[in-house]
């Protein structure tokens, strides 16, 4: 049975370090939304102590936070694999580091519990997007990347990796019928296959602050990313 409540997945690998302190920023955040939601931390392959810090935080926050091992490196196949076991009709994932600040968590909650939009993602490229740190050659992949894929697809987004994204449940089962990834272009496939099928997107300039430690690396991307645009585009055109 289908529930009202908001599932928030955040994918993690290897983020023993990080994951306690960055999940009750996350809590004490949202201790004051008044909203149902739970925590979802999707595990995709960690070698560290991922899993015991994920334990300490639900011996303390019970009823708010799960751990879930997929042992599967991909960010794609962590978010596939939670939703896959979620019950709730509102679904969204944010990057650990929440380099898209959560101040923006609000309107995309509001925008898509209205369902006035299907989908909602964060851009750090159109106007009144505030990006903070990010080196030139970042913004300028970045730039290139999503020309790409509006000529690919013909579609009229400008920023569909962002790791801040909040979808319907009905939204969901659409995307994966067409998905072609388990790893980080997934995110892009979130926004791809709805822009593409003519579905009610919402691009939200968001606030972004970029990490020096992310270990997304772009260059070692950019092949895998061509391999699954051209899947995709092939599994869009068939169908």
């Amino acid at each position: 049975m289908m529930t009202n409540q908001l599932d928030i997945v955040i994918p993690v690998l290897n983020e023993a370090k990080t994951l306690y302190i960055q999940i009750e920023k996350l809590l004490f955040f949202l201790k004051d939304c008044h909203i149902d939601y739970k925590i979802i931390i999707a595990d995709n392959g960690s070698k560290d102590d991922t899993r015991i810090e994920a334990q300490k935080l639900i011996l303390k926050y019970k009823n708010k936070i799960t751990y879930l091992d997929v042992k599967i490196i991909g960010v794609g196949i962590a978010l596939k694999t939670a939703w896959k076991k979620s019950s709730s009709q509102y679904l969204c994932f944010m990057d650990l580091d929440f380099s898209t600040n959560l101040t923006h968590f609000h309107e995309a909650h509001k925008l898509l519990i209205t369902n006035e939009y299907d989908c909602i993602y964060g851009s750090r490229l159109i106007k009144n997007s505030n990006v903070i740190g990010r080196k030139l050659i970042r913004t300028t992949i970045s730039r290139i990347y999503n020309s790409v894929l509006r000529l690919l697809f013909n579609i009229n987004s400008s920023d569909a990796a962002c790791g801040f994204k909040f979808l319907s449940r009905n939204y969901l089962n659409h995307v994966n019928k067409f998905s072609v990834s388990n790893g980080w272009f997934y995110s892009s496939e979130l926004v791809i296959i709805g822009k593409f099928h003519g579905f009610r997107m919402y691009e939200l300039p968001v606030l972004w602050r970029d990490d020096v430690n992310s270990k997304v690396k772009i260059f070692n991307l950019s092949l895998e990313y061509l391999k699954e645009m051209i899947l995709l585009r092939f599994n869009l055109i068939k169908q």
